[in-house]
């Protein structure tokens, strides 16, 4: 948290309060969580986690025919409640403006949650997994290509790639693992691909 000691607060909660220290205990008052929170970076991991799972799981749902076990869907509407909760998360937590002051106004906040990311947070909120479940669909490609729009989430991942990109070893293991979901849709579809093609499919031919 560091590298926020020094900037200034938004005229708006007052100027007298210019190190970080007023800072948080105003935001606190407001109940406005900070971007260099400790509880917005185990959040954002958490979401991080969230988005690789979803990247796994998705093209085993597409590729692969099998019907979703109850316990799957269950944790998946656990998966789904997190991404919901993380709406109201963001429309509490503040941000840096461009001239360095961290905005802690909940209008301002909303306006640039609103042209930034609430489009796509809101259609990966969707609770898929709930829907399935009580309209009684099991289907496992169904289920994956309803979830399809959340892989606007990777964004999400490649945006805490390149803020561990100071950490040199988190670094690579954030490409390793990106490399790794590309090679694992890759897999995937080769696998479905040679299923649709029947008896000239690669996985009956001699």
């Amino acid at each position: 948290m560091g590298w926020f000691t020094g900037l200034c607060l938004h005229r708006s909660v007052g100027p007298s309060d210019d190190d970080f220290e007023g800072i948080e205990a105003i935001a606190k008052r407001m109940r406005i969580f900070l971007p260099s929170s400790l509880f917005r970076w185990y959040w954002e991991t958490w979401l991080v986690v969230l988005v690789m799972y979803t990247t796994v799981v998705l093209p085993l749902g597409m590729c692969f025919a099998f019907e979703v076990p109850t316990s799957l869907l269950v944790w998946d509407a656990f998966v789904d409640a997190s991404f919901l909760v993380n709406v109201p998360i963001c429309l509490r937590t503040a941000f840096v403006r461009k001239d360095g002051t961290i905005e802690l106004g909940p209008r301002e906040i909303f306006q640039q949650y609103r042209d930034t990311r609430l489009l796509t947070d809101a259609l990966t909120s969707i609770p898929i997994d709930l829907l399935f479940f009580f309209g009684g669909l099991r289907g496992a490609r169904p289920l994956a290509l309803a979830k399809l729009p959340r892989m606007l989430c990777l964004r999400r991942l490649s945006t805490f790639v390149n803020m561990m990109s100071s950490t040199y070893g988190v670094h690579v293991m954030g490409l390793l693992a990106i490399f790794y979901l590309l090679a694992h849709w890759v897999c995937s579809f080769w696998w479905y691909f040679g299923i649709i093609s029947g008896s000239q499919g690669w996985q009956v031919r001699p």
